[in-house]
């Protein structure tokens, strides 16, 4: 799969892939058959999976159904978020909810303030919102481990604990009122029994893997860093 720092907002797709059930037990994943690309727009999904962009400089995930709109992730600037969902004809004010996987600043930068200037609700847990100052916003949903959310008036989210970095990070599966099923993974350190439990249920599985072990070992990186970002706090 072609790897990407920052997704270009004129080359947005929705990817949908199918991960083999050994490679879950093994704790890696190995994409087990081709990666079918379905421009944004098709009407073959109930739910639309799209990319805003990916990477160290801001990461969002669009989820969109016949009647609600949910961001994963406001990573990039409130301009650059705006601008990458006109490229879609969204409305930013047509954005139900936006659910912050955790306080990192390339996944929460413009949560806050996109939610008060879009009318969505902000929807996060304790801990995230301790460490972004969020208590006490009229926006703000706190939801608790393996709690089901209702984003949006067709589709809701279960969040499931995963580690990375010293941030009580999540997962999440999203569930359309047809049932169907799409998980988004990001910063992920290493698939614990309970997330690969979940993904088996999922028809779309997008997974952040940002960085190639072989290079890393071979770079110039300090050992205590190579062990960060490969240990079961970092990234796949």
């Amino acid at each position: 799969m072609e790897r990407r720092s920052d997704i270009d907002s004129k080359s947005m797709v929705s990817e949908e892939s199918i991960i083999s059930e050994k490679s879950l037990k093994n704790n890696y994943y190995r994409i087990c058959s081709k990666v079918v690309v379905i421009p944004v727009g098709s009407k073959a999904m109930s739910m639309k999976i799209t990319h805003l962009g990916s990477g160290s400089r801001g990461n969002s995930v669009l989820l969109s159904t016949n009647e609600s709109n949910v961001l994963i992730d406001c990573g990039f600037s409130l301009k650059k978020t705006e601008a990458r969902l006109e490229k879609l004809e969204v409305r930013p004010t047509d954005i139900d909810s936006i659910l912050v996987t955790h306080h990192h600043s390339d996944h929460s930068k413009s949560a806050k303030r996109a939610a008060k200037k879009w009318g969505s609700k902000l929807i996060s847990n304790v801990e995230t919102a301790k460490r972004m100052e969020w208590e006490g916003s009229e926006s703000l949903l706190l939801f608790s481990e393996l709690e089901r959310i209702d984003a949006g008036a067709d589709i809701s989210l279960l969040t499931i604990p995963v580690p990375h970095d010293d941030a009580n990070n999540v997962a999440v599966i999203a569930c359309d009122d047809q049932g169907r099923r799409a998980a988004i993974v990001t910063d992920l350190g290493e698939v614990t029994a309970e997330l690969s439990s979940h993904l088996k249920k999922c028809g779309h599985i997008s997974i952040e893997s940002n960085y190639d072990h072989d290079r890393l070992m071979k770079g110039n990186y300090p050992d205590s860093l190579k062990r960060r970002i490969s240990g079961r706090g970092g990234h796949l």
